[in-house]
């Protein structure tokens, strides 16, 4: 799926063996808003970002209790972020990458509470979140 300014709520979504050059499951751009509650995304690929995600161009995700299981990416195996991202009570397991083995943030100020990340593994830079922005909490 591919969107461009729109606000979007995705809710209860399961995303499970997607494949891209970007955004393996979703690919957010110029200004969208998602807000994903309860959703799973398992065994995404993407063979440039975001194995799962990816969120270009000033995009804006907001996850909540979201789960993201064997995604993988040359970067962010579950997200790569050129945007902003709020991630609240979200687990993040087994995701792959060369630089962000979960989460791979160019640009944007991300906050991240109470997720949990497990055995996620990069080749080069960041296991679990690999930030090369200058902010975040």
């Amino acid at each position: 799926m591919n969107f461009r300014y729109v606000f979007l709520i995705l809710k209860g979504n399961n995303f499970t063996y997607n494949t891209a050059v970007n955004g393996g499951a979703l690919y957010l751009e110029n200004g969208t808003v998602v807000s994903g509650i309860d959703n799973e995304f398992y065994y995404n690929n993407a063979t440039m970002y975001g194995g799962a995600i990816y969120c270009a161009d000033s995009a804006t995700l907001n996850l909540y209790n979201s789960k993201f299981y064997n995604n993988t990416a040359q970067y962010g195996g579950a997200i790569k972020l050129n945007g902003t991202i709020k991630a609240y009570n979200s687990i993040f397991v087994n995701n792959t990458a060369y630089n962000g083995g979960a989460i791979h943030i160019d640009v944007g100020a991300p906050t991240i509470n109470n997720c949990t990340f497990f055995k996620n593994t990069a080749t080069y830079r960041g296991g679990a979140i690999w930030n090369s922005a200058a902010s975040g909490t």
